[in-house]
């Protein structure tokens, strides 16, 4: 008691000392003595704004010197603060601004407006820290945030910042592979992962096969990822959300920011239109990557071409103090040969727009509109007579009406209605030319409609207890055109076993059916340090993505729910002890998690997935379970900064049924092809200095598992290649270092152009890790062969300047 009186002395004496040098201390009473009784509690609800120009300063801290408590204003400037009765000594400070003293008496709820006026001073370093550590006060289990700060120091293959690859060294977070285009989340499929650019849905977020992000990585603020609390605005999808945030345009003066690196090169320009209101952002993208490609000495690849570029606009504008209208526009495109006669392309395309209307403090309503495409097409053209070209388009049209209201100060209501439209052309192939043999198909196009209502309440019952409650019922509708047939019922899915075939006119409504879907979460604070922190959900998906290879490809293709091909179901349990340091310098979390699932699509073996009108006889759809444990530990201060991470987590599936053809592994749980047990990653930085830091990534995952062919035997004078139980060997485990250098050289006050230097080696031990096992017939001998993305260290060097 006596050690924490003399630290209590000590904070108030040092704030009085600032204030002096800062300006004089406000004193202001609220309500009269005796109103209320001693050990009431008030709300003090206010507007944080530039005492210069009335703009709202967002992320002002108001701080009680007396105590642990604190908060920050909005995007609006808004904020509020539970204060007992009596009186508090209050600092109000925000970066570039000059901060405010309050002496402050409260005998009741009271209403105080700030203007923090303008500070200038000459910085050679500013670090950024919360004053609130939100792995403490935030009640989401499994969220993840990766910073764009964050990422510009980890060294990463070929010299480019992905900001995806960063969040897979996450705890929770992995891929099949180096050259794998999708992110396997707590035991969860590639495509079971909400994908979102300033909240509107992106198919794809990768280039060439996921080596590098398909955003310009300038244009990035930070990266949300919800493994285990999702928001209940978010549906569709069963594993998680990655949401994407870019930065917003500068309204004050011209920007840029440009590098060149040994494949890519990128540029990002702010423009503002009107000051303190409006700007844009443009940014460009592209790969130079055929040079490399060319200098090889394989005659073959001398001939691959791969290629890529992207391209976003983002425009912001504030009409008035209460409303934000932003827009974004995005696309993509691929292009890549290797090795071979056939050409790989696919694209995005991505428009949305946003408002927000904030009505009073406590008030606010916005609004989500936008259109994203997807397509792919392969041309093969090696052939004498069987030339051709194909593809795939998907359309996904989604609008989010999200209404909050604050009801007496501890019940934040969200409610609202999502619309999403999907439209998908699953397949068509045609002959390159008039001399060519192939018969031209397309298969029907897909048409379906999931329309939700949701309700949420975050309740905060005290300091130390925060509740959420969540509930969205959605509406699912498939949609003609379409040829929906019945099957022999008790009978295997098969073509031999159809009975009936519905010709469905467009437009017409089949496989409606209502799914209730809900999340909880609670988060107890057992002191400013420590909390626990517990979470449920149970999500739908209505899309599947379809691939009989180990990993997800872009020219996957993408089939809506029938009545053949049923939605899948995801319900998850996760818990979680979080701690942070008081200086915010350490952070730590260890989190568990269950999760069950319902109707995971798999396939047959040897299943025929290329232009397959009827899927249902090729694929199965099982139960899974997946479980595991998360630890992070996390330095985000100091010279040295960094995390260790490690997951221990099994990701199991079990396709059981009456028939053996639709059995796998006699019905028995089995691992998916992503299962991997143990997964470590270490990541260091070190500052010696403002000018040169260092870098590393320590990497190591468990294989994932395999099926092989353990013997042979013959059959009608035939000979004929025995395989082992499905997934029941691995591929050796991976393991990977990487170093990384970066140098800013020290910058004049009158110089505007701020340079830097980034130099990385990937995989410097150049260890072979295998991304695939194969086998030949060697002489009557099956042989295994392995194949590797990455087997040599990959040096690059990038420049990067700004002004």
């Amino acid at each position: 008691m006596v050690s924490r009186f003399y630290v209590y002395i000590f904070i108030l004496a040092s704030s009085c000392l600032l204030a002096q040098k800062s300006g004089n201390i406000t004193t202001l009473q609220f309500g009269k003595e005796g109103i209320q009784k001693e050990g009431s509690t008030f709300t003090l609800a206010g507007r944080i704004v530039d005492g210069n120009t009335n703009k709202a300063i967002d992320g002002a801290a108001i701080l009680v010197t007396s105590s642990s408590k604190g908060t920050i204003s909005n995007s609006q400037g808004f904020f509020t603060l539970n204060l007992p009765y009596g009186s508090h000594l209050l600092t109000v400070e925000s970066l570039g601004y000059t901060s405010q003293f309050i002496d402050l008496t409260l005998f009741e709820n009271a209403s105080l407006d700030l203007a923090l006026l303008p500070k200038i001073e000459a910085l050679e370093e500013v670090i950024l820290s919360q004053r609130s550590s939100q792995n403490i006060e935030s009640e989401f289990v499994g969220k993840s945030t990766v910073s764009v700060l964050e990422v510009q120091n980890i060294p990463l293959v070929l010299g480019e910042q992905n900001i995806f690859k960063a969040a897979t060294i996450l705890p929770g977070i992995s891929t099949s592979g180096e050259a794998a285009t999708g992110f396997n989340v707590r035991g969860g499929k590639a495509d079971q992962n909400l994908m979102l650019l300033n909240k509107a849905i992106v198919i794809n977020p990768n280039h060439f096969f996921g080596i590098f992000q398909a955003f310009n990585p300038f244009s990035i603020n930070e990266l949300n990822v919800y493994k285990g609390s999702i928001p209940i605005e978010y549906e569709g999808r069963t594993s998680s959300v990655f949401e994407i945030k870019t930065k917003k345009p500068s309204t004050e003066k011209i920007k840029a920011e440009a590098s060149v690196g040994p494949i890519t090169g990128n540029l990002l320009v702010e423009l503002p239109l009107k000051k303190n209101r409006s700007g844009v952002m443009i940014g460009l993208r592209s790969a130079h990557s055929d040079w490399i490609l060319r200098a090889l000495n394989d005659p073959k690849l001398q001939k691959s071409e791969a290629s890529f570029n992207d391209v976003i606009f983002s425009y912001e504008d504030k009409p008035t103090d209460k409303d934000i209208v932003d827009a974004t526009l995005y696309r993509s495109n691929d292009a890549f040969r290797i090795a071979s006669d056939s050409l790989y392309r696919y694209s995005n395309t991505v428009a949305s727009v946003n408002w927000r209307h904030q009505f009073t403090e406590n008030k606010s309503l916005s609004v989500h509109m936008s259109d994203s495409q997807y397509d792919f097409g392969i041309r093969y053209d090696g052939g004498v007579s069987n030339n051709f070209k194909s593809g795939f388009e998907m359309d996904i049209n989604s609008i989010r009406i999200k209404y909050t209201n604050t009801v007496l100060s501890k019940h934040k209501l969200a409610y609202g209605t999502n619309a999403i439209f999907y439209s998908i052309a699953p397949g068509r192939i045609d002959p390159l030319s008039q001399n060519d043999l192939i018969e031209p198909l397309q298969i029907r196009q897909e048409k379906a409609v999931e329309g939700s209502v949701f309700i949420a309440d975050r309740y905060q019952v005290n300091d130390q207890l925060m509740l959420n409650f969540g509930v969205q019922l959605a509406l699912y509708t498939a949609m003609g055109p379409y040829v929906e047939r019945k099957y022999l019922e008790g009978q295997p899915i098969r073509a031999s076993n159809v009975i009936e075939e519905l010709d469905i006119s467009n437009n017409e409504t089949f496989a409606e059916e209502l799914f209730p879907s809900f999340r909880f979460s609670a988060r107890y604070k057992l002191n400013q340090a420590f909390a626990f922190k517990v979470a449920g959900l149970r999500m739908y998906q209505f899309i599947h993505s379809l691939t009989n290879n180990t990993t997800a490809s872009p020219i996957d293709t993408w089939r809506i729910s029938t009545n053949n091909l049923a939605p899948q179901r995801s319900d998850q349990l996760a818990a979680g002890f979080f701690y942070s340091s008081r200086n915010q310098m350490y952070e730590l979390s260890l989190e568990g998690f269950y999760k069950r699932q319902n109707n995971l699509v798999d396939f047959k073996t040897g299943a025929d997935l290329f232009l397959n009108q009827f899927i249902e006889t090729e694929v199965l759809q099982g139960k899974g379970k997946a479980y595991g444990l998360e630890f992070l530990l996390r330095k985000k201060l100091g010279r040295h900064t960094g995390w260790l991470g490690y997951t221990f987590s099994r990701t199991l599936i079990q396709l059981a049924s009456a028939f053996r053809e639709e059995q796998v592994n006699r019905g028995q749980f089995f691992p998916t092809n992503y299962d991997k047990p143990h997964d470590l990653s270490f990541i260091w930085n070190y500052a010696f200095n403002p000018k040169l830091s260092l870098s590393t990534n320590i990497i190591y995952q468990t294989g994932r598992p395999i099926t092989i062919p353990n013997g042979n035997y013959e059959f009608n004078n035939s000979e004929y290649v025995l395989y082992s139980d499905r997934n029941q060997y691995r591929i050796p485990n991976y393991y990977r270092v990487d170093l990384g250098i970066n140098y800013r050289p020290k910058q004049k006050s009158t110089n505007r152009v701020v340079t830097s230097w980034s130099f990385s080696v990937y995989n410097i031990l150049g260890r072979n890790n295998p991304f695939s096992v194969f086998f030949l017939s060697d002489d009557g001998t099956i042989k295994g062969r392995q194949s590797s993305i990455f087997a040599v260290p990959i040096p690059s060097l990038t420049f990067n300047f700004s002004f």
